[in-house]
């Protein structure tokens, strides 16, 4: 068995073709135009009724029957009932009719839509005659778990309480070999929502996929489909437009993530949710498996090149892209613009600002005949995605994380930023806690890198005798405890810096402010 590539309008599917292709005498070419009313030709062809269920994404065999000669041309269009009509996208195909060893004859439709599907055959022969005839089909799940799940444009992830409207969580999934996504309805997918404590959140259709809104919050929804899961974050609040977006921070346990999985792990799709490459490339390009990435096992240093090796099981190659980011429980974030020291962004080659040169990252040697150079730019839980554009139109990524700790290597300068006042107060107001940020310069980088966690860097705090004044976290976040100045010195792989901390109450406090 081997793969046929079908290209029609732009559509391009790849149809497993199995048993001999009927001859030239069944099969002819196109006649020449003539201006007579085409004969009916309804006798010519027969669809017997189909009593089994289909299977989406995947070829799936149809008995036809021909009693006539000069068959040009089939083609075929779907639909499902509702507002998807005919001319769906992916849903024209041009199947070659193919015979087994009986005799019989078949074609293989690849059903693109879940549910009641309706395919209409077209078809053309040599003396003009054409006929269209509609069979009615069941499309089932495949039994192969698809490359990735999405989600529909225009699924809604913010609600507003005052102003309700329908909202729907309405995944896709991307099949290898498969231009076009295809849309899960809520039925064919299970749902598992949590909220930060006890009291519900949304609640979710379980039939339509539609989100209810119930109080003020925070809901993380756990898609799943055929094994494959994804997360989204769904926001509850009380106004159209809210200055406060967490992302579920307190939902996502991305810490927890990366302490449960080995260093050297990747995927297939982002394990945050929040980086898709493919997003730009639906609809042009078809996932493929064609990229494995060898992540390293053991921590690297912030501004260090490390050499990542890549695999690629065809050469084709268009383009590869690559990114690197820290999540910050608001989204994501390119760890800072630095360029090396041709002035190429190290960032990653996807957000190269306009007018900027975007560098090709791949590279030929090592054990695997390929790698690309990262050089980090954040401390902690690094995320790195990869993607690879193939000109066939296959497209692939993975991302991996890598543990990135302080190095002194290469360090020309290490300084922190001023911190601002604490204040102490019981009702919780005004600035309790700070976070400790520097810019860190190395050599052969045109810029300095910004560090907003100083995770891995070592803590000590220095103060007058009494009680405690701050207390300070791994990632250099600080705590106000007790009124009073206090220096917390940072140890960046043996290069210092101290943060001088000032804390006051409440009432002095509202005295300064005067």
């Amino acid at each position: 068995m081997f793969q046929r590539p079908l290209i029609r309008r732009g559509i391009l599917l790849l149809l497993p073709v199995i048993g001999t292709s009927l001859s030239a005498s069944q099969v002819q070419s196109p006649p020449s135009s003539t201006s007579r009313e085409p004969p009916a030709a309804d006798d010519r062809l027969e669809i017997s009724a189909i009593h089994h269920t289909l299977r989406v994404a995947e070829p799936n065999e149809i008995p036809i029957v021909l009693h006539a000669p000069g068959l040009q041309t089939i083609i075929t269009e779907q639909k499902i009932d509702g507002d998807d009509p005919y001319g769906m996208a992916g849903g024209q195909q041009t199947p070659q009719v193919l015979r087994h060893a009986d005799g019989s004859t078949y074609v293989n439709i690849v059903p693109i839509r879940l549910g009641k599907l309706t395919i209409r055959f077209m078809a053309t022969f040599s003396d003009g005659g054409y006929t269209s005839q509609n069979l009615t089909v069941d499309v089932e799940p495949s039994k192969v778990a698809p490359a990735a799940l999405g989600l529909v444009d225009g699924s809604g992830l913010y609600l507003d309480l005052n102003h309700p409207h329908l909202a729907y969580l309405s995944p896709m999934a991307s099949y290898y070999g498969m231009q076009w996504a295809v849309p899960i309805p809520a039925r064919f997918a299970t749902f598992k929502v949590k909220s930060a404590d006890q009291t519900p959140v949304i609640e979710i259709n379980p039939v339509t996929g539609e989100l209810i809104p119930l109080h003020k919050g925070d809901a993380m929804v756990e898609t799943n489909y055929l094994g494959l899961t994804m997360q989204n974050c769904v926001q509850v609040r009380d106004a159209p437009i809210s200055d406060y977006l967490s992302n579920c921070r307190e939902l996502r346990h991305l810490d927890q993530l990366a302490a449960s999985t080995p260093l050297n792990h990747t995927w297939t799709a982002d394990p945050g949710g929040f980086n898709a490459f493919f997003g730009n490339a639906a609809n042009i390009y078809f996932f493929t498996d064609r990229l494995a990435v060898l992540a390293p096992d053991h921590s690297v240093g912030l501004g260090q090149s490390v050499r990542i090796p890549i695999c690629l099981s065809a050469d084709n190659v268009r383009s590869v892209v690559f990114q690197q980011w820290i999540y910050d429980g608001l989204g994501f974030g390119v760890p800072a613009v630095v360029r090396d020291a041709n002035g190429l962004f190290l960032g990653g080659n996807n957000l190269v600002p306009a007018g900027q040169k975007r560098a090709d990252p791949l590279r030929d040697g090592g054990d695997s005949g390929k790698f690309i150079e990262v050089v980090p730019l954040g401390l902690g839980n690094l995320e790195v995605g990869v993607a690879v554009y193939f000109e066939d139109g296959g497209f692939d990524q993975r991302f991996f994380r890598m543990k990135v700790v302080p190095s002194s290597r290469g360090l020309a300068k290490f300084q922190g930023y001023e911190t601002q006042l604490l204040q102490l107060s019981s009702d919780q107001q005004g600035n309790h806690s700070t976070q400790l940020t520097a810019a860190v310069t190395y050599d052969g980088l045109q810029d300095a890198i910004t560090i907003y966690s100083l995770e891995g860097v070592k803590f000590s705090v220095q103060q007058q005798k009494g009680p405690a004044v701050v207390e300070v976290d791994d990632k250099g976040g600080v705590k106000a405890l007790h009124p009073g100045d206090a220096v917390v010195v940072a140890d960046f792989d043996g290069v210092k810096w101290s943060y001088p901390i000032h804390v006051v109450d409440a009432q002095h406090a509202a005295t300064s402010s005067h």
